[in-house]
């Protein structure tokens, strides 16, 4: 089991695998998610669908366009019609309710929810499982709305693609634990002003050793990033030589070797 999610502040950061480790692997598979888990980050992420029948699936896209150059919309088709294909290295489109088997009391969870609609289906699912309390839940703020009226102790992380300083006092008045920003946009002076106001920060999707170092050293909560591997050894030698949120040494990138990334089938 699992520990409900602590507030924030995090130092040093927490990280979490976007998609599993989907950098290597397919994203929103089992297989990113078991390798992911195996690295030991603190939360996988995952993208929550509903397809026609009800069935919630992990599937980022509206459609299936990237993948079967068809623009079939998943929330129309049947899962058994989307279960038949293969998205690389013969992993699957899964329900969000196997992803959740393999992740219950060996990670946490990031539930990006990607329309809303289908809330109370999420969270019947998690409830059931036991796993609510121990997951954030970010994407689409009307989603999140809706998940916080349905149990106000659910820790939502309030998701924009450009961070704002406006939108942490909304944040803050939906009842938000979290910001979850797009990496670009996030500054030390807007971490800062979140800390002030007891948010934690998200910044999702940071990957290359400079923004991670960067981020490091503004004191981010939660990183999300595709190199889960590399965020977690720059954790481990920040434990040994902490950043100061001014500081304008770099890190040594030396310690990160670039990833060989494997041909993903299209």
């Amino acid at each position: 089991m699992m520990s409900p999610i602590e507030p924030p502040p995090y130092v040093p950061f927490k990280v979490v695998a976007h998609r599993g480790r989907g950098g290597r692997y397919p994203g929103n598979t089992l297989k990113a998610i078991e390798e992911a888990i195996g690295l030991g980050v603190d939360f996988v992420e995952v993208d929550v669908r509903r397809s026609r029948d009800g069935k919630l699936v992990l599937w980022h896209d509206d459609t299936l366009e990237k993948l079967i150059r068809k623009p079939l919309d998943v929330s129309q088709e049947e899962y058994s019609v989307l279960k038949r294909y293969d998205v690389g290295m013969g992993e699957h489109i899964p329900l969000f309710e196997e992803a959740l088997d393999l992740m219950k009391g060996k990670v946490g969870v990031l539930v990006d929810v990607k329309k809303p609609g289908y809330e109370e289906e999420i969270y019947d699912v998690m409830r059931k499982k036991g796993m609510a309390e121990d997951a954030i839940f970010s994407g689409d703020n009307r989603a999140l709305v809706k998940l916080k009226e349905i149990d106000p102790k659910l820790a939502i992380a309030y998701t924009l693609y450009a961070a704002d300083p406006r939108s942490l006092f909304e944040a803050k008045k939906l009842g938000a634990m979290f910001v979850n920003f797009k990496f670009p946009t996030v500054t030390l002076d807007i971490v800062a002003k979140a800390h002030e106001m007891g948010l934690g920060v998200i910044v999702w999707v940071v990957n290359s050793p400079g923004d991670l170092v960067k981020y490091a050293r503004y004191q981010v909560d939660v990183i999300t990033t595709d190199t889960p591997r590399e965020a977690l050894e720059l954790r481990k030698k920040l434990t040994e030589q902490p950043l100061s949120p001014g500081t304008t040494t770099s890190f040594p990138s030396r310690a990160f070797r670039p990833m060989r990334r494997r041909r993903l089938a299209s």
